[in-house]
């Protein structure tokens, strides 16, 4: 779920994976982990938790 998050972060793709399949697999996992409140709970910074 973490590296699905941080793929949604990036500017690029991965070299050697084919882009088709990283927007299935890693998008659809981000908006997974974003569901499930993973999002907020790993991104948050240190103000986001006063």
């Amino acid at each position: 779920m973490a590296l699905a998050l941080l793929w949604d972060y990036q500017d690029g793709y991965l070299a050697g994976i084919p882009v088709g399949m990283q927007r299935a697999v890693l998008g659809g996992l981000a908006r997974l982990a974003t569901r499930l409140g993973y999002r907020r709970r790993w991104l948050e910074t240190g103000s986001d938790q006063e």
